[in-house]
């Protein structure tokens, strides 16, 4: 047998090694690929979550301005209520009495309108009211 060069044999024994230097050098590329491709997701992800709050928060504050709006415009609304009034927010009610009144007035113009019915076929106008009869109530 013929013996190999001392230089062929040093060159042989350093290629195991060497090759598994190049390998682990391939894993480890591929782990720092794999990382950065998680921290990318993780990113992305994180930022459409931030996309959506931020959505989120400028729905919230245009619902809050409508609202603040016609809180607004009811309180105008009410202001020129109250200066028509002239201060008195009861000036609008009916007093008891005027109730009283008004509901002798009413049962008073009932039996008058059936008169006036019976006698011309005329029916009263319908902002007034009708008669039960003129229905067929």
């Amino acid at each position: 047998m013929q013996k190999l060069p001392a230089a062929y044999t040093v060159q042989e024994a350093n290629r195991e090694p060497y090759e598994q230097q190049r390998a682990a050098d391939a894993n480890l590329y591929g782990k720092q690929k794999d990382a950065e491709a998680q921290r990318a997701s993780t990113e992305a992800s994180a930022f459409a979550k931030q996309q959506a709050a931020d959505s989120d928060l400028y729905a919230k504050k245009k619902e809050t301005e409508g609202i603040i709006a016609i809180a607004n415009a009811e309180s105008i609304y009410l202001n020129t209520l109250m200066m028509q009034l002239g201060g008195n927010y009861l000036a609008p009610l009916v007093t008891r009495q005027q109730i009283g009144r008004r509901s002798f007035t009413y049962g008073m113009l009932a039996p008058l309108l059936k008169t006036v019915h019976e006698q011309t076929g005329m029916l009263p106008p319908a902002w007034l009211g009708s008669l039960p009869e003129a229905n067929g109530s």
